[in-house]
């Protein structure tokens, strides 16, 4: 498959999602199958700066990962947002946990103290009492 065919299918494929799920972009990493990094990283930049907040959201933790540490803002903020649906911030928590840095720790503190309503948000509290102990920082 060529470049081109392989990004006019990508952009068939993110204005399906943008029409008709806006707040599920849940295959994003074939994207970096199918480009490589550099220009997923890339793609993925550009396609998320005309997108609603929820799907900018699950683009920055998938480019989070790929350590585009820019996009963390957006990561964090879906992290601890108690409104979105608790897999998408156990995805959030669980994929860019090791990329976060001291300035993270106040949010991570503040989800690992709310309380467990679903095995989504009990995996979350797993993954945040990972990260805070191996940071060492109380």
């Amino acid at each position: 498959m060529s470049p081109a065919s392989v990004r006019f299918a990508l952009t068939q494929e993110f204005a399906a999602f943008a029409q008709f799920d806006a707040n599920d972009v849940s295959d994003i990493d074939r994207i970096f199958d199918w480009l490589g990094n550099t220009e997923g990283i890339a793609e993925l930049s550009r396609f998320s700066k005309g997108m609603p907040v929820p799907m900018r959201r699950d683009i920055a933790v998938a480019l989070v990962v790929h350590d585009q540490l820019e996009y963390e803002p957006l990561a964090i903020s879906l992290l601890i947002d108690a409104s979105a649906l608790a897999w998408k911030r156990a995805n959030s928590g669980s994929r860019s946990w090791r990329t976060w840095n001291r300035a993270s720790l106040p949010f991570l503190r503040q989800v690992a103290s709310e309380p467990v309503m679903t095995n989504h948000l009990k995996s979350l509290h797993v993954w945040h009492s990972r990260f805070l102990s191996a940071s060492n920082v109380e």
